[in-house]
Order: C-alpha cells, then structure tokens, then sequence
C-alpha cells in the first residue's frame, strides 16, 4: 500500500537526513500526497493517476487560501518521484509512474534579486547605528552568510581581533523550538574576513549584552522580525523590495564589483 511506502520511505529519510528534511518531507507527503493515494498499491498507481493527482494540485490551496506556487508544487512532484524511486530501488516495484507521467505543473521561477551597494548603503542608513538590526544587517550583507548561519553565532565565532567569523552551524526552528545544527554542506564550513569597521561595529554590539558569555546566541530576534525589519526599512529608505536570502545575492554582487571572479565568489 502507498501508505506503508510512505512509512519505510520517512523511516529512512528520519535516519539518513537532517531532522528539518525529514519534517519537510513528511510534512508534504502528510499533507499532499497520502490523503489523495492512501492504501492505494503502488504498483496499480499509474502515469495517467499522477496526472490526475497533478491536476488536483493546481486546483488547489493553501492554508492563506492562495494557489499553490509551481516552485511548491514542483517540489510535491519530486516528492512523489523520490517515494517511487525508493521503492524501485528496495522494495522491487518495477517502474516509477511519474517519470512517464512527466511534470504538468510548472517549474520555480528562478530569478536573481540583489541590492547594489548604494541600495544596500541608503538601506542601512535608515537604521539606528545604536539599533542592533543595523549590526545584523551590516554582517548579513557584508559577510554573505545565510539566515540561519546568522542566527546560530554566538560569540566565540566573531574574532574581532583577527577580524574573522567561523561559519560552523545553522539555526533552524522546527516544531516551534530553536534547533542549532551542523552547516548545511561540509563547503559551508567556512572562516570569513571582515572589514575593521565592522569588526568595532560587532564589538560596540557585543558591549551592549550584559554578561555575554562564549557560546551564546549574538542574536536572538527570530527570523520573522529580520523580515519585518527589511520591509520597513526598505520602504523607508525607497529601494527595491528583496528577500532577506537575496542580501546574501547582494553580497556576491559586491564581491564581483570589487574584481572576484565569479569563480572565487562560488
């Protein structure tokens, strides 16, 4: 049945991935494709069912009742062509359906959205220098890191003196807690320069936090309040609207102005 499929294939995930992984995986495979196959045997599901089940996706909605984006539903299609292929490999079933069947949703748009630095400097002169969402946005935009690098250093990672930041772990909120995990690849571990006036911009930061101790969280405001905050302030400051991921986009934009090669910047 589909629904022991599913079983196996989330038993695995859970031993072989990282935890947010196996959550993101189960939640789609909870939410999307067991309620629309269920006990089904997955050697009677055929092309002309997923079809079916693609067709019901772009009918359907979200919970802000909104269509469902194809970047999304892309990612539910390899999902299901994941599950299949996990039971071709180890459970005998001889051909995956959704290779035939193809892909009738759509694909992500990938676009590329970045801040020049005089966008990234009127934007960061709208802030406070005292506000601790300018020192976070400084190192965002300056150091290129991700979000949840960014929000997993702690203290002993900044060395002022050196003027280095080691990149080692990532945050992630999963089931509403806090979870810090290793980096995302073995290539993300990583010790990155920084400019002098950012290294006393981190320092006058650090003064602020009473008894700061070694391996505490520099930052704490959750990842909502970051966009909250790069909303206003872009609106504020009158530059274009961007992701907080595409501050990472305008970092290497920066890089490549200064004379890296695209290479290097990778």
């Amino acid at each position: 049945p589909f629904s022991t499929l599913c079983a196996l294939y989330l038993e695995d995930k859970k031993e072989h991935s990282k935890l947010i992984t196996y959550k993101t995986k189960k939640n789609r495979i909870d939410t999307w494709l067991l309620p629309h196959f269920k006990d089904t045997p997955i050697d009677s599901i055929s092309p002309a069912d997923i079809r079916k089940w693609q067709a019901m996706l772009k009918n359907s909605k979200n919970a802000n009742d909104e269509p469902l984006s194809p970047g999304y539903m892309q990612n539910l299609v390899t999902e299901l062509s994941s599950l299949f292929n996990f039971a071709v490999k180890f459970y005998g079933l001889s051909v995956n359906p959704c290779r035939i069947a193809g892909n009738t949703v759509g694909k992500k748009q990938k676009s590329l959205t970045f801040w020049t630095k005089d966008e990234f400097d009127r934007f960061i002169s709208s802030f406070d220098k005292r506000d601790p969402y300018y020192t976070a946005f400084l190192i965002l935009y300056y150091c290129g890191l991700r979000i949840g690098e960014f929000e997993a250093l702690t203290a002993q990672d900044v060395d002022t003196a050196a003027g280095t930041i080691n990149i080692n772990k990532t945050y992630h909120l999963i089931d509403g807690k806090g979870v810090i995990t290793p980096s995302k690849t073995e290539k993300a571990n990583r010790t990155i320069l920084i400019p002098a006036f950012l290294c006393k911009c981190i320092e006058q930061y650090k003064a602020m936090i009473y008894d700061l101790q070694p391996d505490e969280q520099l930052f704490t405001a959750s990842h909502s309040s970051y966009a909250r905050q790069l909303e206003a302030h872009t609106k504020a400051a009158g530059v274009k609207r961007i992701r907080l991921h595409d501050i990472r986009h305008s970092h290497a934009s920066l890089l490549i102005e200064l004379g890296f090669s695209a290479l290097l910047v990778s």
